[in-house]
C-alpha cells in the first residue's frame, strides 16, 4: 500500500512539474509588467465596422533563443482550419520567457493561433472566438 501511495505521489509531482513548465498562449485585454494576463478570455467582441484588438500573451518555461516569432492564424470553419493570416514579432531577446503582441481582428469567427519560433517549431497554440458587438 505504501508503494502505491509513493507511486501516486511521484506521478502527481511529475504532473505538477510538467504543467508548470508548459508553454501557453493566452488571449487577453492587456498584460501587466510581470507578464500576467489582464482580462483573459477565449471569446472577444469587436465592432462590426472598425474591428477590435486584444493581446496574445506567450509564456514559456525557457527562452526561445530567437529574436523573432510568428503567429500563424487559421480560421476554423466546419471542422477544418483555413489559413487566415500571419503576424510576425521582432525584437525578442534570448532571455525572454514571456512576450505579448497586440492583434487586431476585423472578422468574427473561431480561430486557432499557432506561435512559431525562428526555426519553425510551434511554441504554443490556442483557440479564440470573436463575435461582433
Amino acid at each position: 500500500m505504501k508503494k502505491l501511495a509513493l507511486s501516486v505521489s511521484a506521478f502527481a509531482l511529475l504532473l505538477i512539474v510538467n504543467i508548470s513548465n508548459s508553454q501557453t498562449l493566452t488571449f487577453c485585454e492587456g498584460v501587466d509588467d510581470s507578464g500576467a494576463a489582464i482580462g483573459a478570455s477565449s471569446t472577444f467582441k469587436i465592432p462590426f465596422i472598425t474591428g477590435g484588438y486584444f493581446y496574445f500573451l506567450v509564456q514559456l518555461p525557457k527562452a526561445t533563443n530567437c529574436k523573432e516569432v510568428s503567429y500563424d492564424i487559421y480560421q476554423i470553419k466546419e471542422g477544418s482550419e483555413n489559413y487566415y493570416t500571419s503576424i510576425s514579432q521582432t525584437g525578442l531577446t534570448n532571455e525572454w520567457t514571456w512576450f505579448w503582441k497586440k492583434a487586431t481582428f476585423y472578422d468574427a469567427g473561431t480561430y486557432r493561433v499557432y506561435v512559431n519560433d525562428c526555426n519553425g517549431a510551434t511554441l504554443a497554440a490556442s483557440i479564440v472566438t470573436i463575435k461582433y458587438e
